[in-house]
């Protein structure tokens, strides 16, 4: 069945999606939005499975992405005054890679 292929068929997919988003985030920006992605994705649809699945596949990645970027945090970075702080800076940064990757156990010492 092609997505388009009986009135009102979008229509009730597009309010579901809207429901979807807005149950899980909260806030009807956000849900208008990710909907609007979701009708943006599914120009790839070739009919392969069925037009809700396709549809909820492509609303799943978008939340998962969009709650992936809401989540980073970004370290500020200190202010470098000379070059002995870019130095300094630099050495910091090479000392923190090992205790960054370093194994969980060794995290008490």
């Amino acid at each position: 069945m092609a997505l388009g292929a009986h009135p009102g068929v979008l229509q009730q997919f597009d309010r579901e999606l809207l429901s979807y988003f807005l149950r899980r985030t909260g806030s009807i920006e956000v849900a208008r939005d990710l909907r609007q992605e979701v009708w943006v994705a599914v120009h790839r649809y070739r009919g392969e499975s069925s037009p809700r699945h396709y549809l909820f596949a492509i609303a799943r990645r978008q939340l998962a992405g969009h709650y992936r970027v809401k989540h980073r945090t970004f370290l500020p970075l200190p202010e470098i005054q000379d070059d002995l702080d870019v130095e300094r800076a630099s050495y910091a940064a090479k000392l923190s890679r090992p205790l960054i990757a370093s194994p969980s156990r060794f995290e008490q010492l």
